[in-house]
């Protein structure tokens, strides 16, 4: 019978723009009275696209670091599994300049580095303060079926840069676990954010299946497991950036090139038992087609503990 702490997900946004991204579930923790701790660090990689003009490509090359805390209330009248979660991400983003082509001086919006480069946006270093409350509706041994809602905070971020993690001032969901077979199950979420109302980032749905594996051992003595599906995500709201549309953009100001992401990709979510309190989790999403991404390769590693 597949354990309960299986099914019952974490409300973890690995944050970044696009990738409301491969939500990673909980292997250890999920009972009544029980705290686990994340340790989480994230490396944005591949390509940053924030034009359809391929000269504006960057390599994408930032990183988040997150610290978790989450406490499981239980059973509150038909509330099934309460919990409340706070996460705090630090992130550092590099700065953003052309590596391709010429950019001129006088279509640099930004700051001149020279003739032929601009530098749209400097690097930034900011806080993501996020919590969280979920719970099931449904929760039996085979199946569960729960909603989520959460908030993201930021302290010093630079909103108009493009490479940011995921900002929504509000978002919240659905999540579902079905335990098919002593070994294979399958993960369903749904994700919808508000983006940063009133400033940059844009709002946005995210939906992940995945299909999940489980064997009692690995290549290694521990109790392993293995989610890997496919994740769409799509910004509903739009926005333009003037500092790429004058370098980038043919006939700026009077045309417009909007930033509004859509991007299909592979997420593959190992994970390992060390203990029956201590796991560590990895995470890899490859982006396969799409447009205006902040980074086309997401990886992930983290250890969570459980009191």
């Amino acid at each position: 019978m597949l354990k309960k702490s299986i099914l019952f997900f974490s409300i973890v946004s690995l944050t970044t723009p696009g990738l409301a991204f491969a939500y990673v579930p909980i292997p250890v923790g999920g009972h009544k009275g029980e705290l686990d701790l994340v340790l989480r660090l994230s490396f944005e990689r591949g390509k940053i696209e924030p034009t359809e003009n391929a000269l504006s490509f960057q390599a994408a090359d930032w990183n988040v670091y997150t610290l978790g805390a989450g406490f499981t209330i239980g059973d509150v009248a038909w509330l099934q599994d309460l919990f409340v979660r706070l996460d705090a991400s630090y992130y550092a983003s590099p700065a953003e300049r052309n590596e391709k082509g010429v950019v001129a001086p006088t279509s640099c919006l930004g700051r001149v580095i020279d003739d032929h480069t601009c530098e749209f946006y400097p690097e930034d270093r900011g806080l993501l303060i996020t919590p969280m409350v979920g719970f099931n509706l449904v929760h039996k041994p085979a199946y569960s079926f729960g909603v989520f809602l959460q908030g993201t905070i930021p302290i010093d971020v630079n909103t108009a840069k493009f490479a940011l993690p995921r900002i929504d001032y509000i978002a919240g969901g659905l999540q579902m676990g079905v335990h098919l077979t002593d070994w294979f199950g399958f993960q369903s979420r749904f994700y919808i954010g508000s983006g940063a109302i009133g400033a940059e980032p844009n709002g946005a749905v995210a939906m992940t299946n995945l299909l999940s594996f489980e064997a009692p051992r690995w290549i290694l003595p521990w109790k392993a497991g293995l989610n890997i599906g496919p994740y769409f995500e799509g910004d509903f709201t739009r926005r333009f950036d003037a500092r790429y549309d004058a370098a980038f953009t043919t006939g700026y100001p009077a045309v417009r090139d909007r930033v509004q992401a859509m991007r299909f990709a592979l997420a593959s979510l190992p994970y390992f038992l060390v203990t029956d309190r201590v796991a560590l989790e990895f995470g890899y999403v490859q982006k396969f087609f799409g447009y205006d991404p902040p980074a086309t390769q997401l990886f992930t590693v983290a250890v969570r503990s459980v009191f």
